[in-house]
């Protein structure tokens, strides 16, 4: 798979995005640093081409980051093993504004033994945003890990519950 990372300027940080011939394969952290994508893909198969959609997938970031729901950019469903693929399609159906618990998610993919492998899949997400593992917390309610931090987690999940842009937390990079 060959990969083009540019990176998005938006209204409150930039933000670097992977997209392949299928559609997105990696989102990065709010004023990331450009390689993060490397701890998701091999080096040799990222390049700096201009991707095609640019604006497209920059309209769905700054709606959402708005705390507007909008079509989805395409997503590139052949990323990672078919367990991860498994957890990643059952998180996507964790609704907008809503949490669910390693275990609940484990359960809905009908392995209730296996909360601690769901957790490593999720953790593995290499789309943010789009795959919401920010909507995962801990069975105990806890907001829990987050790649980018739990105050920008927590941050997501008050805009999604309570509507309106997000509020960026004052330790988001």
């Amino acid at each position: 798979m060959q990969i083009s990372l540019n990176q998005l300027t938006l209204p409150n940080f930039k933000l670097w995005i992977g997209v392949s011939e299928r559609g997105l394969v990696f989102v990065g952290a709010p004023n990331g640093a450009k390689d993060e994508i490397n701890n998701f893909y091999d080096p040799a198969t990222i390049d700096t081409a201009e991707i095609s959609n640019l604006a497209g997938f920059k309209k769905w970031f700054v709606s959402y980051f708005a705390g507007r729901k909008s079509a989805m950019p395409p997503i590139d469903r052949t990323i990672g093993t078919d367990f991860q693929r498994r957890v990643w399609r059952t998180l996507e159906q964790v609704t907008y504004g809503t949490t669910v618990s390693y275990g609940e998610l484990a359960e809905k993919m009908g392995q209730k033994t296996a909360a601690r492998a769901v957790a490593h899949a999720v953790s593995h997400n290499p789309v943010m945003y789009l795959v919401p593992c920010h909507r995962v917390i801990k069975s105990d309610g806890k907001i829990g890990q987050y790649s980018s931090g739990p105050e920008l987690k927590a941050a997501l999940l008050k805009m999604e519950s309570q509507g309106g842009e997000l509020e960026w937390p004052s330790t988001t990079p």
